[in-house]
């Protein structure tokens, strides 16, 4: 008879390597796209894996409606680990019908979720058109304001429009993240200027250490002490350091529990 018991034990082993490895990293994930298919088989194994990372709070991105209400479904199976944000991205903008302002303002009525978004402008790719994207951000913004929701926000190749929609509500606007920003040192003094969080990302390329837990083209949370780590070396900083300032910040900028 056939028996995964070698299998589980070499997870477990891995499972404390891991543990003992980052057991002094405490990090808080804001954008992780868990409502994937491609996360659907093993989901479990990859919240787990987060938290044997140092990964202790995990937010999962709402991108369209559908995927809003899933992420706020799971922050049910995961509580206290998994929060939610709700939002439609710039390139579902041309799906906005007059019954989504509704539906997000209720999904953001729960308290499991923490922001709207990801929304914003992203006119790199133009998957909706400008004039579209303009609109749906604003009435987006709009729920923020009205439910004090902080802002978690898409933008490619859109900095001044993004700009100018945000200044029109600078005197109601709630916290605001720009997620993965990816613009010029004075696009992010801008936005700094603003009172807004910037969140960095970094390509992994080839940590051959994450690819034993991380299929071909999806990423997990369990590859952010990585990242953290090439934060640290350029600040010349300890990595503990980086991951707590942070996961303080996370925690402000999103009223998590501790």
């Amino acid at each position: 008879m056939a028996s995964n018991d070698g299998d589980s034990s070499s997870q477990e082993n891995s499972s404390k390597k891991m543990q003992q490895c980052y057991e002094n990293y405490v990090i808080v994930d804001v954008g992780a796209n868990l409502t994937n298919k491609k996360f659907s088989r093993d989901l479990e194994s990859v919240i787990q894996r987060a938290k044997d990372a140092g990964v202790k709070k995990i937010m999962v991105t709402g991108a369209s409606l559908k995927s809003s209400k899933e992420a706020l479904r799971l922050t049910r199976i995961y509580p206290g680990t998994l929060y939610s944000t709700a939002g439609i991205h710039p390139h579902d903008a041309k799906s906005w019908t007059d019954e989504y302002e509704e539906d997000l303002r209720e999904i953001a009525h729960n308290v499991e979720c923490v922001a709207i978004g990801e929304c914003g402008l992203d006119y790199n790719r133009d998957f909706s058109s400008p004039d579209v994207q303009r609109e749906v951000f604003e009435k987006q913004v709009n729920i923020a304001c009205e439910l004090q929701k902080p802002l978690f926000l898409h933008e490619r190749d859109a900095h001044e429009d993004l700009l100018t929609i945000l200044q029109k509500y600078k005197d109601r606007l709630p916290a605001t993240v720009i997620h993965c920003f990816t613009g010029t040192v004075e696009q992010a003094q801008k936005y700094l200027q603003m009172g807004f969080y910037l969140g960095l990302t970094v390509r992994l390329a080839s940590l051959m250490f994450l690819h034993r837990y991380c299929t071909f083209q999806r990423n997990e949370p369990c590859s952010l002490p990585a990242i953290v780590e090439m934060i640290a070396a350029f600040m010349k900083k300890s990595p503990e350091e980086v991951a707590l300032a942070t996961a303080f910040n996370a925690l402000k900028l999103f009223g998590l529990t501790e």
